[in-house]
């Protein structure tokens, strides 16, 4: 006959033990998958009294961390849920024993690509035979988008290209990231275009990494990836057709405007 006897770890320095102390100070790290740190990011502390007796006090806190990425806080030696959520990222949960000499702890947290809906008003046209014709080329001292006849505005072509970056999964919620527009003092980075810049700048990089160049036509709402000289298609935005009938534009006449970025064959 055998007897069979069940033996279970125990840690030294667990709740209870000589060699744990009351209070422990304990380090929580948020970092994004490449290491740059996440300021002002929350951190909830819980403490897992399983086990333990009905009516022991549970330990809890909220925190933020600094600048640094780092929360702090006095925590008893024992199991505790730590719990981290930040704008723009996926929330992380994870349980960490507690103990004199493990106390001090990194959590990476993924990006999460934010869905929002974003609605554009375009006008009714009306029937203006006054209405005069898209200029038949484009002269080298061009500005940007030519205001004799009705066109997007910069904040709409800017809107357009938001889309764009949703769905490309860019983390436009991101403190370190945004969207530039690169015309400046009324000379356009690209002539009868809007021009702008996405790009993320985390910290504890060497570099700023650019996401991509877009151009904006005021006359289509077409949005093109300079960087590929391809016309960028969502079902988002197929609104193309109610921009040209609002500007009286024509396939002909924005084709001009194209060539002249350079990208002939663009799609």
């Amino acid at each position: 006959m055998f007897a069979t006897t069940t033996v279970y770890a125990q840690v030294s320095d667990s709740p209870g033990s000589v060699n744990c102390p009351s209070t422990v100070n304990l380090t929580v790290t948020v970092t994004t998958e490449d290491g740059a740190v996440i300021p002002n990011a929350l951190v909830i502390l819980r403490e897992d009294t399983l086990g333990q007796p009905r009516g022991v006090k549970v330990f809890e806190s909220e925190l933020r961390t600094e600048s640094n990425g780092k929360a702090t806080a006095a925590v008893p030696c024992n199991y505790l849920d730590v719990l981290v959520g930040a704008n723009g990222f996926a929330p992380a949960a994870q349980k960490f024993l507690i103990t004199r000499d493990a106390h001090t702890f990194s959590v990476p947290l993924k990006m999460y690509p934010i869905t929002r809906t974003t609605e554009i008003p375009v006008p009714q046209p009306e029937p203006s035979p006054e209405m005069p014709p898209l200029p038949s080329r484009i002269s080298e001292s061009a500005q940007s988008p030519p205001q004799s006849h009705p066109t997007i505005s910069v904040d709409e072509a800017k809107q357009l290209v938001g889309i764009v970056l949703r769905h490309q999964k860019f983390p436009s919620s991101s403190p370190y990231c945004s969207i530039e527009n690169l015309d400046r003092n009324g000379r356009p980075f690209e002539a009868g275009y809007y021009a702008f810049a996405a790009s993320c700048d985390f910290p504890n990089t060497q570099a700023t990494s650019p996401w991509g160049t877009y151009l904006v036509s005021p006359r289509t709402g077409d949005v093109l990836n300079y960087d590929t000289c391809k016309r960028v298609e969502y079902r988002d935005l197929q609104h193309q057709r109610q921009v040209m009938l609002q500007t009286g534009t024509t396939a002909d006449g924005e084709k001009k405007y194209r060539e002249a970025t350079g990208c002939n064959k663009t799609k």
